[in-house]
């Protein structure tokens, strides 16, 4: 019989966090400029599997990867594709998150791991390297600084982010899973890091979709069944859980992301990097 020893009162999440409401869920800016759900849906993923990327590139630790996503995720609740585009934004969230996270590089390595990811994603064979001593690269600086602080006004200072790693590590132990006896956690880590790329940390609080992740694990393990309704003691409703399991399955079945730019002009990033 497990012995449950977790008291947290949370009281009304929404107050704490930023969970965006159904009508700015159905109704995005995007949506409005005559952008369709899925193509605005593929965009947040390629943003966020950018960041992803780089931020592997430069080291960074899975807390700031997080934050940045979660706050490219807020961004497009505010303003649309054709306002900001996704590459620009995807560099700009990286950046803040950085600082942030005590964890920033200069700004020429965060431009190199770009690139770099950039090239492989477009497959290309050749190597460019960046002539940091350009105008090019001058004016694409001002363009990330003019950016940064676009989207502090933007998300209003929003860039705190619930640890959901912590939420999750705290409650395999709770459940009595050995991460080196058990790949119940890993795989739970791993579906927890993917589902970065979708608006859910958006939608619900770190508890709920930490439980969900450990939930998916166990059942694609085919783990011992704990009590019924266990994850209720993690202040999560089966009706919670249901709707962000499927958003989770759903996920695993779209096609890799492709870029497509909303933004008429071309911004200094796409005269640089030329993607």
């Amino acid at each position: 019989k497990l012995q449950f020893l977790y008291f947290i009162e949370m009281g009304d999440v929404s107050e704490y966090y930023d969970i965006v409401s159904h009508e700015e869920l159905r109704r995005t800016p995007s949506y409005k400029d005559g952008v369709s759900d899925r193509a605005e849906e593929e965009q947040r993923a390629y943003g966020c599997d950018l960041i992803r990327d780089t931020g592997v590139l430069l080291g960074f630790h899975v807390g700031c990867l997080a934050r940045a996503q979660v706050m490219l995720q807020r961004l497009y609740f505010v303003v649309s594709l054709k306002q900001y585009d996704v590459v620009v934004a995807a560099v700009t969230c990286l950046w803040v998150a950085s600082k942030l996270d005590d964890c920033q590089v200069k700004f020429r390595k965060l431009l190199s791991a770009l690139h770099r990811c950039l090239q492989r994603r477009s497959e290309v064979r050749e190597l460019r390297t960046i002539d940091t001593g350009s105008r090019d690269y001058f004016e694409v600086k001002q363009e990330v600084v003019a950016a940064e602080t676009k989207l502090l006004h933007s998300i209003s200072l929003s860039v705190h982010h619930e640890p959901v790693y912590c939420h999750l590590l705290l409650y395999c132990k709770i459940l009595q899973f050995d991460w080196n006896d058990s790949s119940v956690p890993q795989t739970a880590w791993d579906i927890l890091s993917d589902s970065y790329r979708t608006n859910l940390h958006c939608r619900y609080p770190g508890c709920i979709l930490a439980v969900t992740c450990i939930y998916l694990s166990m059942r694609k393990h085919k783990s011992p069944p704990l009590p019924d309704n266990w994850w209720t003691l993690f202040d999560t409703t089966t009706q919670d859980l249901v709707e962000c399991a499927d958003a989770l399955a759903n996920m695993y079945t779209w096609k890799k992301p492709q870029y497509r730019r909303y933004r008429n002009g071309e911004v200094g990033l796409h005269k640089m990097l030329r993607f």
